[in-house]
């Protein structure tokens, strides 16, 4: 198993979403930011800026407004001429997207951009800026509104008639990687068509109001995003239009709100048994701003006389629970998981409210009212707002309630924002200077902005989801024009950073008796036995201390038994921790491995079972604070090459690759990876439906094939993958070579810079000895899980928990134990879609491993394993990317 099973190989997914409010959607663009937990704070006697600023675009253009991709990454822009640009947030390479093209927006994965003009829209990789994929080319119709869905994975649009028919209007989806578009609604006049269109969160459902009744009243209904049957939401509550819908969490409910006659009413709308019920009872007494979603509930504001009641109540009916009854107009300012922060104008105060109902406490009845914005912050243990005394106020929230309030900026202009934990630093804006402060401490006035720009006007100024980085927008009073800026922790002195140095593969260690022995001498090694390879000054590696790490195609042969090889650096105890897994006699298995290099410039590898060695260099990492090439930027996982004639053949076309079958595949301009700029890239490879015993070579097309293997196929039949790092060859191709046939599968993880791009510190490689960060065997300490074995189709998360810095991507080892049955396990980005991508793939009872790239998600950082088959996880962490 590769990655799918047939026939239904494209309907395998999974839809999971970690959930944040709305309110803290626009928070997120506001210019009072947040630094990440870690980050140091100001000394009282000396002040070391902590957040030092760069610029990363100096451009003549003139920059007009930017976005910031959900990873942190990338930087899109729009020129004062109306083009978009993309560009590394950490600084680099400038890419065309568009000319002419003001109105685009970034898909929730980063991995794309989307934008287009009345007539058209069109699709593109951020990193790459090409391929453009056309999405819709329809002169003949007008585009009226579109957006992505909140998984990444479609674009949904409302079109009327245009000239030819300005009165009609429906709504369609297509894929966001192109397709054919499906109509989602019947073609309406254009003053009953849709309004409100809105995806469920798990990117299954779309639900939109229009009056396709045709009766003069806007109703709600709902459909499946790829198209199917529409459902009335509606049926059976009172007639009236409907507008506003909002989704559960889950998604397996709908608020639609009621807004005419009165009484204007909230109701909910089940998915699963398309039952209604009652939110509300009572006119609403405000505005929409007066009714948002916490998760698995509605928080409303009802008018009952004179009163103002807040009341919390659950999609499914299952509880309720007031939170407020006043005269005056409360208004919601933010909503977290368990608390509620409101205004009360009755009592000209700012309350903490618990959503279970507990009484509230008063944050601030002095100076709350005249406040425009309330701040607050993602883990709930601390609040800021704005005074009218135009200073920010902090306080700490405990599980009794709020401990104390303390200013902790000067006068302001204008500040937003939130922040990450209550020990990180404050970034805010303070007239038109971006400041950084201590939440405890009082009148801290640092400036984060250069020393020759600190009274320069701030434009725009967002920061990423994890804090780490904030990017600003502002005048450089040099030549009249605004210029992006980054502002970011100064790495640690200690990160030993690097960039990847690619090779093309040749072999450097091969015990094996009955052919040359190469770097070794002697009888087959032993179990227990370590074998030590200096790989310094090998062909193409310095002999000097910058080379940081080495990446390794590590096979062992003609093995003795079941076991294990461990690959670490020389001169640090061997740990815990697997490079490749045996299970048999007789057996020959491979794995990419990255190591540290140790003392003297040699690793060293254990073999629990008597195994012959073979060691094939593929590249090294070489020490590095900035660089131009040997960065990398990680990739949601796709499809590159599928060789298969049973399901579309991706990036190949003919039959099976047979005895000695050497064909080349297209790479740079494709999955995101770009046309231009690109050292190497990273492919996870498999070969299944092997004819016979055999091995599998990939490196740089226009080479000739080196003596070198990536997979080793030991009987007809078998299906085994393992990654690659191979440099890109002629015309933006690597090369395969098939010894005995197999069909081959290869899905990429990631591409490396060469020197034509511009200089930065993100995608920096920081390697480590190996630490097991999961382990989900209960016959030992399980670790970074709790439960029993994970069965077929279980997710497990992986986190990454003391890693100081920013990170893009993880290396990893990835083992199942104990396969259940034949499965694959897929390693993804938390928050994104299961990707049709496989990085390990299993036999019934067999323990195996795979070396893994993978890009880890934001704001947690952490990534998912999803187990086909069930079979108990194992992983080993050797490093990460910077972000």
């Amino acid at each position: 198993m590769i990655g799918h099973s047939r026939p239904a190989r494209h309907a395998m997914r999974t839809w999971t979403r970690r959930t944040a409010f709305a309110t803290l959607a626009g928070i997120m663009a506001s210019a009072m930011l947040g630094l990440a937990p870690g980050a140091t704070g100001i000394a009282a006697a000396a002040p070391v800026n902590p957040f030092p600023s760069t610029l990363i675009l100096d451009d003549t253009t003139n920059v007009d407004s930017f976005k910031l991709s959900s990873d942190g990454l990338w930087v899109v822009y729009l020129t004062a001429g109306g083009q978009i640009r993309s560009v590394p947030a950490a600084g680099g390479r400038v890419r065309q997207i568009s000319i002419g093209f003001g109105n685009y927006e970034i898909s929730p994965d980063g991995s794309r951009i989307v934008y287009g003009d009345a007539h058209h829209l069109y699709s593109v990789p951020i990193a790459s800026g090409a391929p453009v994929t056309t999405l819709v080319d329809d002169p003949a119709h007008d585009i009226l509104t579109w957006n992505i869905t909140g998984d990444g994975q479609r674009v949904f649009y409302v079109i009327n008639g245009g000239a030819n028919d300005p009165t009609s209007a429906s709504l369609s989806t297509i894929s966001i990687d192109g397709g054919a578009s499906v109509r989602i609604s019947p073609i309406m006049p254009a003053g009953q068509g849709v309004e409100y269109a809105q995806p469920s969160p798990d990117g299954r459902w779309i639900a939109y109001t229009a009056d396709q009744d045709t009766n003069d009243v806007k109703e709600t209904y709902v459909a499946p995003i790829g198209g199917g049957a529409v459902v009335k939401a509606n049926l059976g509550l009172p007639a009236a239009n409907y507008f506003s819908n909002e989704w559960s969490a889950d998604s397996l409910y709908l608020g639609l709100r009621m807004n005419a006659p009165a009484p204007v009413d909230l109701y909910s709308w089940s998915v699963i048994d398309h039952s209604t019920r009652a939110m509300t009872s009572g006119p609403l007494g405000h505005t929409l701003a007066n009714w948002t979603t916490n998760g698995d509930s509605v928080i409303s504001v009802v008018a009952s006389g004179t009163s103002k009641v807040m009341r919390r109540v659950r999609f499914d009916g299952a509880g309720s629970a007031t939170l407020a009854v006043t005269t005056g107009v409360i208004s919601i300012k933010n909503v977290f998981d368990s608390n509620i922060v409101y205004t009360d104008t009755a009592t000209s105060s700012l309350y903490l409210q618990a959503l279970n109902g507990s009484p509230a406490s008063v944050l601030d009845n002095v100076n709350a009212l005249t406040s425009s914005s309330v701040i607050a912050s993602f883990s709930e243990d601390r609040v800021f707002w704005t005074g009218g005394d135009t200073r920010v106020h902090s306080t700490t929230i405990s599980m009794t309630g709020p401990i104390g309030a303390t200013v902790i900026s000067g006068n302001l202009a204008f500040a937003q924002g939130q922040y990450t934990t209550a020990t990180s630093p404050l970034v805010y804006r303070e007239d038109t200077d971006l400041r950084v402060s201590d939440p405890t401490a009082t009148n801290s006035t640092l400036s984060i902005l250069p020393s020759r720009l600190s009274t320069a006007a701030v434009r725009q100024a967002t920061r990423t989801a994890d804090g780490r980085r904030v990017v600003y927008l502002m005048d450089n009073q040099v030549d009249e024009k605004y210029d992006l800026y980054v502002a970011q922790p100064t790495p640690s002195p200690t990160n030993n950073t690097s960039k990847y140095v690619p090779l093309t593969p040749f072999r450097a260690l091969d015990t094996r008796i009955d052919g040359p022995q190469l770097n070794y001498v002697g009888p087959k090694p032993v179990g227990g036995q370590t074998v030590q390879l200096k790989v310094q000054g090998l062909p193409g590696i310095p002999d000097n201390g910058d080379v940081k790490a080495v990446v390794l195609n590590v096979t062992a042969t003609n093995t003795d038994g079941s076991g294990f090889v461990t690959v670490y650096p020389n001169g640090q105890p061997r740990p815990l921790a697997s490079s490749l897994n045996l299970t048999t006699a007789g057996q020959t298995r491979p794995n990419l491995v990255t190591v540290q290099v140790g003392t003297g410039g040699i690793v060293n590898l254990f073999t629990l079972t008597g195994a012959d060695l073979v060691i094939d260099v593929q590249g090294f990492y070489q020490f590095a604070v900035n660089s131009t090439d040997g960065r990398f930027f990680p990739l949601p996982p796709a499809r590159m090459l599928d060789t298969r004639i049973d399901g579309p053949q991706v990036g190949f076309t003919g039959p099976k690759p047979g005895i000695g079958t050497t064909f080349d595949l297209q790479v740079r301009g494709r999955g995101g990876i770009p046309v231009t700029g690109v050292s190497a890239v990273v492919l996870n490879v498999a070969a299944t439906d092997s004819s016979a015993a055999g091995f599998v070579t990939v490196w740089p097309a226009g080479l000739p094939r080196p003596l070198a293997a990536n997979l080793n196929l030991v009987r007809a039949g078998q299906t085994i993958s393992n990654q690659v790092i191979v440099p890109v060859g002629v015309d933006g191709k690597v090369s395969f070579f098939t010894q005995n046939g197999t069909h081959l599968v290869a899905d990429v993880a990631g591409w490396f810079t060469n020197s034509t791009e511009g200089t930065g510190s993100s995608g920096l490689f920081v390697p480590t000895a190996p630490v097991r960060k999961l382990d989900t065997r209960i016959d030992g300490p399980q670790v970074g899980y709790t439960g029993g074995k994970p069965g077929a189709g279980a997710v497990v998360d992986v986190q990454w928990l003391g890693i100081a810095q920013g990170v893009s991507a993880v290396v990893m080892n990835v083992t199942v134990v104990e396969a259940t049955q034949s499965g694959f396990i897929t390693a993804y980005p938390n928050g994104t879609t299961r990707p049709l991508a496989a990085n390990v793939n299993a036999e019934a009872n067999d323990t195996i491993g795979n070396h893994s790239t993978v890009k880890v998600g934001q704001p947690e950082e952490f990534v998912q394993l999803f187990t086909q088959n069930g079979g108990h996880l194992v992983v080993d962490v050797v490093g990460h990317y910077t972000s």
